[in-house]
């Protein structure tokens, strides 16, 4: 009986621990990226997938201020590692359902291949991920050595976020400065609403819903977002919604029951909801 209370009173210190450390650190979790688009590890090892969300919850915009910064440098590594060392099995089952591994950079690739196709021979794609290899550094420097005389900059968010699209478009301008890259870059706006993106998702849903052959609740799941961020302005919650109606007029099998969601919820802040799993 003395030991297992020594061990409970351990593991409530321990609790009590990592609830302060997430309480301190807070400032650093308001924006955390989207990693649903930013990459995956590609083998479901607890090492990589702990890697990959390390990285995600670690980097984010820099907030202004000296007292703020040195708070965020002192809070933000033992945060990442602590959300990742909670996260990784979770993560790693859920890649084990994929295959193995993430599918996100092989289909980047072959996005790619078929956008090079489509574009012609003097054209070349290149792939930059946020939180796994190719990486913007290596990308930046892939594009300089191939000394193209203009860049065009396609974020794979097709709702804008800062958090996301904008701290990624931020990246390569960060990093193409430091490599001394000339050639001219062209942003690509956001397009949560373009026809052939939401004919694809509508033709996905539609094929299930014809499946289920009974009235179904649909729920479109987007990733969430801190509500600081969103009262800042960020336009993410508004053009999700769009994508969402314009998804259900292009639905042949439109249910009446359906909902925007939202997933991924890290730390103590309000974020974007109802959540997936409150529905």
């Amino acid at each position: 009986l003395s030991r297992d209370a020594a061990v409970h009173e351990r593991l409530g210190r321990e609790a009590e621990a990592r609830a302060r450390l997430v309480e301190l650190a807070a400032p650093a979790l308001e924006a955390r990226r989207r990693q649903a688009g930013g990459g995956g590890p590609q083998a479901p090892a607890h090492g990589r997938a702990r890697q990959h969300r390390a990285g995600g919850a670690s980097t984010r915009e820099p907030r202004p201020g000296a007292r703020g910064r040195a708070a965020e440098r002192r809070w933000r590594r033992p945060l990442a590692w602590l959300i990742a060392r909670q996260r990784s099995r979770i993560a790693s089952e859920i890649y084990a359902h994929l295959g193995g591994g993430s599918p996100l950079l092989a289909n980047t690739e072959a996005q790619a291949r078929a956008l090079e196709a489509a574009l012609g021979p003097e054209y070349r794609c290149f792939i930059a991920m946020r939180y796994w290899h190719p990486q913007t550094e290596e990308t930046v420097a892939a594009v300089a050595a191939w000394r193209p005389d203009e860049i065009v900059l396609l974020p794979l968010y097709p709702q804008f976020s800062t958090t996301t699209a904008g701290s990624s478009l931020k990246a390569w301008h960060d990093e193409a400065h430091r490599q001394r890259v000339t050639a001219s870059a062209r942003e690509v706006p956001p397009y949560p609403t373009e026809p052939g993106f939401i004919a694809t998702l509508a033709g996905h849903i539609d094929e299930q819903l014809a499946e289920e052959g009974r009235p179904a609740r649909l729920l479109l799941s987007a990733h969430g977002l801190p509500l600081k961020i969103v009262r800042k302005g960020d336009p993410y919650p508004a053009q999700i919604e769009s994508t969402a109606a314009a998804v259900i007029n292009a639905l042949e099998h439109r249910p009446e029951d359906w909902r925007v969601c939202y997933q991924s919820r890290v730390g103590p802040l309000a974020w974007l909801g109802p959540s997936v799993d409150e529905e």
